[in-house]
């Protein structure tokens, strides 16, 4: 499910209530408009999301060694468009071991979602994926994993 998909399910099962981005229950606004425009100000509110979000502790804390080896894995791997998706992940996380807290934010998150993924995903489940990202996020996590066709493939015939 997609973050897109979310509210459309909820609001089929409680039409009078949407979710908000922060995760609150509103009632929808009579002008979509409007209720467009308070969830530009939702994401938008940086320092509100932050002082919610544990971005930091998980990547830092709970997965600093793990994070450490993929920055270390991506400077090995030679630049292509097979590596060229987890070495731009792998950026970001090095700007994050340096930064520390200061370097995560919702845009840095949005570029580092393929490792969070695979690093919350349990690891006696199979990860399944079309992006080759998680061919160099999975292994040395020891998170199993399985790469699907892409799209693109399937309709060029192409995997």
């Amino acid at each position: 499910m997609t973050k897109l998909d979310l509210p459309f399910s909820i609001t089929k099962r409680y039409p009078s209530y949407t979710p908000s981005f922060l995760g609150c229950f509103v009632s929808p606004p009579e002008n979509p408009v409007e209720g467009l425009k308070q969830f530009a100000d939702e994401f938008g509110d940086v320092e509100t999301c932050r002082s919610k979000c544990q971005i930091d502790q998980f990547l830092l804390v709970q997965y600093r060694s793990e994070i450490e080896q993929l920055v270390e894995q991506a400077d090995q791997l030679p630049k292509n468009s097979n590596t060229r998706g987890f070495i731009n992940i792998a950026k970001n996380l090095k700007e994050i071991l340096t930064s520390c807290a200061a370097a995560c934010n919702c845009k840095r998150c949005e570029k580092i979602g393929d490792v969070v993924i695979a690093l919350n995903a349990p690891r006696n489940m199979q990860l399944e994926h079309t992006d080759n990202s998680f061919d160099y996020l999975c292994p040395p996590i020891n998170q199993p994993h399985y790469k699907h066709p892409s799209e693109t493939q399937i309709v060029t015939n192409t995997y």
